[in-house]
């Protein structure tokens, strides 16, 4: 509760994060984000700008064409410190793995480590979140398609008792994923 009162979210509020650089969000997430804010006009996503401030500007300019009627649920935080990126991480109900950025990567690891959710897509490329959460042995976070994702975001957001299900299982399952010699060779 304190980290989300940190970061100005209410515990009622279903919140996502997606503390990638702003250049680095595909703009094939802007729909995908907004099937899930316009299915819920509670929800938050919580952005980052990236250490380069002047790339917010053409963000928010393609949301002001993409996202226009849900620009008052999307908040662009100023640059976080990695312990401050973690918390953020730690104080939203899911992570929003975006497409074409990466796949995850140190994101998803950070996000895991603290038994945030991940959705991400299972074709997703190059799909390494998806890839962690088969290390742990984990199901429910991989959607089969775009559909799905935000089906999936929706339900982690609204269903608290899903949602602590997952971190659960998670927090069990980490062990399989950090502290695992063999994955961390097979990870470089």
């Amino acid at each position: 509760a304190a980290l989300r009162e940190r970061f100005g979210i209410a515990e009622d509020t279903p919140s996502f994060a997606c503390p990638v650089a702003p250049d680095r969000l595909h703009p094939d997430f802007d729909r995908w984000v907004g099937n899930v804010l316009r299915r819920d006009p509670k929800t938050r996503l919580v952005l980052v700008d990236g250490p380069d401030a002047a790339l917010r500007g053409p963000l928010v300019e393609r949301f002001q064409r993409t996202l226009y009627d849900v620009l008052g649920q999307l908040w662009i935080l100023p640059h976080l410190a990695a312990q401050d990126r973690v918390d953020l991480l730690a104080a939203c109900d899911a992570v929003l793995d975006p497409p074409y950025a990466g796949g995850g990567g140190a994101l998803a690891l950070e996000a895991l480590a603290v038994g945030t959710p991940v959705v991400t897509l299972a074709s997703h490329c190059p799909g390494q979140t998806a890839g962690f959460y088969a290390a742990m042995g984990l199901d429910g976070c991989v959607a089969a398609d775009e559909t799905a994702y935000f089906r999936l975001a929706l339900r982690i957001g609204q269903d608290k008792a899903f949602q602590a299900d997952l971190r659960e299982r998670i927090d069990d399952a980490a062990g399989k994923l950090f502290g695992n010699k063999a994955f961390a060779t097979d990870y470089k």
